[in-house]
């Protein structure tokens, strides 16, 4: 039987209601797994509600917050909360009972057999070559995405940034007022090496198929 999954967009900090949302999808579905793309936690430069946000992260750090499927999420474009950090540090990348952090350059295996290969962040321009170190930090290099590559596939490719000219062919229009996000030609190159049955990434605009 085929695995069922569902994947989300950047939720930026409403967690509490998205992952309310997969608990009642699940109950009907019965999903395997969860993926939650983009950034999961609030921009504090722009989060009006700071105090809430803490106590929210805090009880989702102490697991009291039931999260009935496995579910993943990666770096988005802004920074992770250091308590986030922190606790991802200490417990192999297991934020809590069933939300599993995929870091910045990954490549897992999920138990029903699914290969997940993951570049979150953005393109740092003060690295011009070598992979960077730290996996917290919302940025990656073009030697990362060359790294990737020795994965040699993937069931589901997930990038921050969209490939080059990902659209060059396509008759599906944007939705009005959307322009298309800047491609790359490292992800283009990343996905063609890998081949992915399904690739996602990321838009603060609009959804596109």
């Amino acid at each position: 039987m085929a695995s069922k999954i569902i994947v989300t967009g950047a939720v930026a900090g409403a967690f509490l209601s998205i992952l309310e949302k997969l608990a009642k999808l699940h109950a009907k579905n019965s999903f395997s797994l969860a993926i939650i793309l983009g950034d999961f936690f609030a921009n504090p430069e722009t989060s009006s509600n700071d105090s809430d946000d803490d106590a929210n992260i805090s009880a989702l750090i102490n697991g009291k917050i039931e999260i009935p499927l496995p579910t993943y999420f990666t770096v988005g474009k802004r920074s992770l909360p250091s308590a986030v950090t922190e606790k991802l540090e200490k417990s192999d990348d297991e934020l809590c009972p069933n939300l599993y952090f995929l870091g910045k350059r990954s490549t897992i295996k999920t138990s029903e057999g699914l290969r997940i290969v993951n570049l979150g962040g953005c393109l740092d321009p003060n690295i011009t070559a070598g992979v960077s170190k730290e996996k917290y930090l919302p940025f990656h290099t073009e030697d990362d995405a060359k790294a990737l590559r020795g994965a040699n596939s993937a069931d589901i490719l997930l990038t921050s940034l969209w490939p080059l000219d990902i659209r060059k062919g396509s008759n599906i229009s944007l939705p009005d007022g959307v322009e298309t996000p800047t491609g790359e030609q490292f992800v283009a190159d990343l996905c063609s090496a890998l081949r992915p049955r399904y690739h996602f990434s990321t838009s603060n605009d609009a959804f596109y198929e």
